[in-house]
């Protein structure tokens, strides 16, 4: 089992295209319309947005490239129990989208930490935004982080190369061309992401004889199941894990994440966001189901080798590049064409954290300053647009943070629910307990 060391023209150019195409979305919503220059369009598109690409931007956001690299290493280890996280959706976005999520488009709010002063006070409103930004600064960091290390091991791409490059065009597009920009390009990157999966499946089952071979090989190796509901803490997947703490864990990143609320609000009314979280289920359950799939392939393919246990890389997470290398490694552009799907998981993420940053920012915080408050809308917009470059420039910057601690890439994942759970917790206290106060 022998893996190239670097991917060939054609990875390059698909890759490639993927970022040239963002770029362009970009610059055409910076150059169109009302060119990007009111704050409604640049944080809410005019609140004008069809139900459908919004939803495709929803799905996109939820899908890192951290899950699609991490996804089919967790079933390669620990079975297809991990599937059923799928039944998950059914109950979370029903409680996002119907509980949560009106209440701050009928209060017409741009920041969905206001209200928790209008509800509270000042003081609650400023924690519920510190916390964001300091969850989702550090999490962007590690979306481009995570991948860009997973391939570079490898595949031979620089892993610097590879951040700075993502981090700028990140950057640019989404500066250029606001939320209009970041769901389009959503709806682009999708396509990207489900293509890549796609084919690692085809080419995957086409090598070992078919997918009856495949899922006979991963069932003799005790990773097909999917009732496991044990009592039993020590085991990694459970029904009551994933019915309890999936849905619990996912809820807040639905409920109150600013990135989420920011899409619900771009819709022309409540129905049509709504339509865009329920469209958004199929697509959400079809993505992990194929990524889940892809794992059993992986699993197959390497059932008496281990690529880890091998020595042929270093981490988990980066099975699924090793993989995506040995199995392309005879078909040009094949490869480059996972790869474009890995980054557009990662160009999403960064793309709504970015925008929902810059909103957060102006609104919870620069807009106490008398100076800010008295802006026009136009500069007012270009002080967004130089604030979502300066947090591209701190996502860049803190991966050399991130690249320095290690196990902070898990740990960090922790604290996003330890940091936004309080936080669901104020607002849920604030939405369905009318007798509670400040204190």
């Amino acid at each position: 089992m022998s893996v190239p060391t670097t991917i060939g023209i054609a990875d390059y150019a698909i890759f490639g295209g993927v970022l040239v195409v963002s770029v362009g979305i970009g610059i055409y919503y910076g150059c169109t319309g009302n060119k990007q220059n009111t704050t409604k369009e640049y944080l809410l598109a005019n609140r004008s947005m069809h139900f459908f690409p919004v939803s495709v931007s929803l799905m996109a956001s939820f899908i890192s490239a951290i899950t699609i690299l991490g996804m089919p290493s967790e079933v390669f280890t620990y079975g297809l129990m991990y599937v059923t996280t799928i039944f998950m959706y059914l109950i979370i976005i029903p409680v996002g989208a119907h509980l949560y999520l009106p209440i701050f488009y009928r209060l017409e709010l741009t920041s969905i930490y206001e209200y928790l002063e209008l509800r509270f006070n000042k003081p609650a409103r400023i924690i519920g935004t510190s916390f964001y930004i300091l969850y989702k600064s550090l999490y962007l960091s590690i979306a481009v982080y995570a991948p860009s290390l997973a391939l570079s091991a490898v595949s031979g791409i620089n892993v610097w190369i590879s951040v700075v490059t993502i981090g700028t065009v990140c950057t640019m597009y989404t500066t250029l061309g606001g939320m209009k920009a970041v769901i389009w390009t959503d709806v682009i990157q999708s396509l990207a992401m489900f293509t890549g999966v796609i084919a690692v499946i085809i080419q995957g089952c086409i090598d070992l004889g078919g997918i009856s071979n495949v899922w006979q090989i991963a069932d003799d190796g005790d990773r097909i199941y999917f009732t496991d509901w044990r009592l039993d803490p020590t085991v990694r997947h459970t029904g009551y894990s994933i019915l309890i703490g999936y849905t619990l864990g996912v809820i807040p990143t639905l409920g109150i994440s600013q990135a989420t609320a920011q899409r619900f609000l771009t819709c022309s009314s409540v129905r049509e966001g709504q339509k865009a979280m329920y469209t958004s289920i199929p697509m959400l359950m079809l993505i992990v189901i194929l990524s889940c799939l892809a794992g059993v392939v992986m699993y197959a393919t390497y059932a008496d080798c281990d690529p880890l246990a091998a020595g042929y890389v270093t981490q988990g997470d980066q099975r699924t590049a090793f993989f995506i290398m040995d199995t392309f490694a005879h078909l040009p552009g094949l490869a480059g064409v996972f790869i474009a799907a890995v980054f557009s998981g990662a160009l999403s993420t960064l793309s709504s954290g970015l925008n929902s940053l810059a909103a957060v920012t102006l609104e919870d915080f620069l807009k106490h300053f008398h100076y800010f408050s008295q802006l026009s809308d136009y500069k007012t917009t270009l002080v967004l647009k130089v604030t979502s470059t300066l947090y591209g420039c701190l996502a860049i910057l803190l991966v050399l943070l991130v690249s320095e601690m290690g196990l902070i890439l898990q740990l960090a994942l922790s604290i996003g629910n330890l940091v936004l759970a309080p936080v669901f917790g104020m607002f849920t206290l604030g939405i369905f307990f009318p007798w509670t106060n400040s204190k």
